[in-house]
Formats: structure tokens, sequence, C-alpha cells
């Protein structure tokens, strides 16, 4: 019974939460000139899918690369070639993911450069 009650209490906090970033979104894009309000809500979109394929990938290369330190610390990649060359797919698998999280981190961090580039010049007035 506590349980649920927590569940729903979550589920009220979640609601309440997603409309103050709803909010506070709209907020930010309405500070903005007409003529670029498009343009930041494209940025801000484009922002939080790399940002949401960081943490994607940044979770599989932790997982990845922790099932491949098991395999090598139990001793699994001395028994054959087959092992081997899942610790070898493994270990690719890591570089991937983990390169896609820095190339997801720096198209992220990329779009909130211009977000933040386009805000300093609405305050400054300049067009």
């Amino acid at each position: 019974m506590k349980f649920r009650l927590k569940t729903r209490q979550k589920e009220i906090q979640d609601r309440i939460a997603k409309k103050r970033i709803k909010k506070e979104r709209k907020e930010f894009i309405d500070s903005f000139p007409k003529t670029e309000r498009d343009k930041v809500e494209e940025l801000l979109i484009e922002m939080e899918s790399h940002h949401k394929s960081q943490n994607k990938y940044g979770a599989v290369s932790l997982l990845v690369i922790g099932t491949f330190f098991l395999m090598y610390s139990y001793g699994f990649l001395t028994w054959n070639i087959l092992t081997q060359i899942a610790a070898g797919v493994t270990f690719a698998l890591f570089v991937y993911s983990f390169s896609r999280m820095v190339v997801s981190a720096w198209k992220g961090d990329r779009c909130k450069r211009n977000l933040a580039f386009m805000r300093k010049l609405h305050k400054e007035g300049t067009p």
C-alpha cells in the first residue's frame, strides 16, 4: 500500500516537473524575437537529442567495458579463440559507443554555445 502511494506521489511530482519544464522552455523561446523563435526551437530539440544519445552511449560504453574487464579478470580470454573474438568484439563495441558518446557531447555543446551566442546578441540588441 505504501509503495503504491509513493508511486502516485512520484507520478504527481513528475507531472508537475514536466509542466514546469515546458513552461520554462516556452518562456525561454518567447524571450527571443519572433523571427528567431523557430531556429531556437530547432536548436533546443537538436541539443536534447544529442544529450539523450550521449547518455545512452555513455551507459552502453560503461556496460561493455565492464563486461570486457569482467571477462578478462576471470580468465575467460585465455580459453580459446572464440572467447578472444568475443572479447575483441566487446572492446570494439566499447570504442564505438565511447566515440559516439564523445561526438554527441560535442554536438550538444555546440548547440548550447549557439543558443548562448544568440541570447547574447539578443540582449545586446544587435540583429
